[in-house]
């Protein structure tokens, strides 16, 4: 018995003291953790005890105006006859898919944005995707598929405030 009272009292003692410390908490609402490092319990915060935001002296305006990027895929919703919320959707038909980058190519092309940028624009798009994008523009145009220039020329035309009717 008396490698019981050396080695293993010890070892029980400690864990019995833990087992009464987690009851203590579970009765108050406490959290358990059972991790090394997170020896502290987390307890809630009461709700009397949060404090309501602050409220601001400054109004929030938020900018309602249409973005570049928002005229860009109006332009080409206008051309290909689809609506800005599809192109800006997740939609992943071809024709939806083919607009789309058309727009993210325009937006590259006028605007210089990042990659990041018109991810957010359209639609909250990887920027990895938007390269991808660009890509496939420009592998068209190496290609010289006509309808692709053509929509591109006619797009620009409506961008810089041409009257052009003729599809």
């Amino acid at each position: 018995m008396a490698w019981f009272d050396e080695v293993l009292q010890p070892h029980a003692r400690r864990v019995n003291e833990m087992r009464e410390r987690d009851k203590r908490l579970r009765k108050y609402g406490g959290v358990v953790y059972r991790f090394p490092g997170r020896t502290k319990p987390k307890l809630p915060i009461p709700i009397k005890q949060a404090d309501p935001p602050e409220p601001t002296s400054v109004p929030i305006v938020r900018d309602e105006s249409p973005t570049p990027v928002d005229e860009i895929v109006q332009a080409a919703a206008n051309y290909y006859k689809l609506s800005p919320h599809k192109i800006k959707s997740g939609r992943r038909s071809a024709y939806v898919s083919f607009v789309r980058n058309i727009c993210v190519y325009l937006a590259r092309e006028r605007l210089s944005l990042s990659y990041s940028e018109i991810g957010s624009y359209m639609g909250l798009r990887d920027h990895t995707t938007m390269m991808h994008s660009h890509r496939r523009v420009l592998g068209y145009l190496a290609a010289n598929r006509g309808d692709v220039i053509e929509a591109l020329d006619h797009i620009e035309r409506l961008l810089t405030g041409g009257n052009d009717n003729a599809q």
